[in-house]
């Protein structure tokens, strides 16, 4: 999400370079026209409120200024930070509010910087987690501080009062298998300029179909391939 592109909801609307991490890196700038990194991906909670400042600007002839500003402060002091650890909390399979928490998910940001594995492929594995951490170890280039964290994990599991069965039946709700990356998205649009549809067809199944177990294209939902690793684009790619 860059600032022209985020709707007055706070969605993104704009496809764009904008797409899917794939191995985890918070700074990441996925447009190539971003040298400085203004919209990388660790900066986007900073963005999104420097694009509602810039939209109070705008309504400050029509609204009061002061009570806008004690909108965007209450969006930077609580209400952003408490909507990312709540969706943290379902992608992990926590129902309970505990303070240890904030902690926990600082620890898997860093925890994922440092093993260079795919965001979306972690999150999915990590869905039939059941104690056995050689799924997770084998995604990461470097599955040292997979390891460590899971020591965390399994500790922050242990306070919960669901079964296991119940966690990865939530999990694999919301957990995605299929992303449309920008890779396939490539490949399809190249097939599709020599009129073969078929690729367009493929990918527009998976993606109404994210959390589903689709055999006969398995390979969708694996690692990206290494030459196609976090593509830079620009908006008009």
């Amino acid at each position: 999400m860059n600032t022209d592109n985020m709707s007055i909801a706070g969605l993104t609307i704009d496809y764009g370079p904008f797409s899917m991490l794939d191995d985890f890196d918070y700074g990441f700038v996925c447009n190539a026209t971003d040298k400085a990194g203004r919209y990388a991906y660790g900066e986007q909670p900073n963005i999104s409120y420097w694009n509602l400042t810039m939209l109070s600007k705008a309504l400050s002839p029509l609204i009061d200024e002061e009570k806008m500003q004690k909108k965007l402060d209450d969006y930077g002091d609580f209400i952003y930070p408490n909507a990312y650890i709540d969706v943290m909390r379902q992608k992990l399979g926590l129902t309970l509010e505990l303070n240890e928490d904030m902690t926990l998910i600082s620890n898997l940001v860093g925890t994922l910087q440092d093993a260079y594995v795919d965001y979306t492929l972690f999150f999915r594995t990590l869905s039939r987690y059941d104690g056995e951490r050689m799924p997770l170890l084998e995604l990461a280039m470097n599955p040292v501080p997979i390891d460590k964290w899971l020591n965390l994990y399994d500790a922050r599991l242990s306070k919960e009062t669901r079964t296991q069965t119940q966690r990865q039946d939530a999990l694999l709700k919301i957990n995605p298998k299929y992303v449309l990356k920008n890779y396939m998205l490539e490949k399809a649009t190249f097939l599709a300029r020599q009129g073969n549809f078929t690729m367009v067809e493929t990918l527009l199944h998976i993606a109404t179909h994210p959390f589903d177990e689709l055999p006969e294209f398995e390979h969708f939902a694996g690692d990206t391939p290494e030459e196609y690793k976090n593509l830079t684009l620009s908006c008009s790619s």
